[in-house]
């Protein structure tokens, strides 16, 4: 018997995906009802009729990757709550806003090198997750997590992928863009929102797109940040 369940939500640039995840005894998890919206309309209907979504049901909302910035940093330190106090000011000379109009966040990589923690630092203009919130507020929704998808694919790398090599990369193609995250041993080390168009299944990966991954590949090994992946 599943003893609760989460709701996951991936409101992307042309369409909106929906994922039930059941959770039962012992960390045992499967995939309930799944869907593929157009639009937030539909997206509304389908959690009041088909899932019966009730209040105490936690959402987990990825947002369009657009507007995110992301940056590897390091720190001594690793205490979350010190790694966040320090991140806006670390960032504010590699971005075109201040500390107070950007939300920050991060993903560890699991690396250390010369004493120093190794992160995947991300940042998202304020008004973009607003703009968010309000939407969803107008669904009357309240989710639980709200981050970009971008994000949501690297921290799903990092829960761990059955019978993945040592080295990987996800691939996450939408209409106008295509999210790349790159693993090594089960961590996240490199992350990217590319700009692309793709018509989507059936239709071949274009070439300026093919060309602007494996370019991606060669730099981040080039720097030492990943090996070349497998899969």
């Amino acid at each position: 018997m599943w003893r609760r369940r989460i709701i996951g939500i991936e409101m992307g640039s042309s369409s909106v995906k929906v994922v039930e995840l059941l959770l039962g005894a012992g960390r045992r998890k499967t995939i309930g009802r799944t869907a593929l919206l157009q639009g937030t309309g539909e997206l509304g209907e389908f959690l009041k009729g088909e899932l019966k979504l009730k209040p105490s049901d936690p959402i987990h909302v990825g947002f369009p990757s657009e507007k995110v910035a992301v940056h590897p940093v390091s720190f001594p330190f690793e205490k979350p709550s010190r790694v966040l106090q320090t991140l806006p000011y670390e960032l504010e000379g590699d971005l075109p806003f201040s500390p107070e109009e950007m939300v920050v966040g991060y993903i560890p990589t699991g690396v250390k090198w010369d004493g120093q923690n190794q992160f995947l630092a991300f940042a998202v203009p304020v008004e973009a997750v607003e703009e968010n919130l309000r939407g969803l507020k107008a669904l009357g929704l309240d989710p639980r997590v709200l981050e970009p998808e971008l994000v949501a694919l690297a921290r799903l790398a990092g829960e761990g992928i059955s019978g993945a090599p040592p080295s990987f990369a996800l691939l996450d193609m939408g209409s106008s863009k295509t999210n790349l995250v790159l693993c090594r041993d089960g961590s996240p080390v490199y992350m990217r929102c590319i700009p692309s168009q793709w018509e989507g299944e059936g239709e071949s990966i274009s070439p300026e797109l093919t060309r602007e991954i494996e370019r991606t590949f060669r730099s981040v090994t080039f720097r030492g940040e990943a090996s070349w992946p497998r899969a």
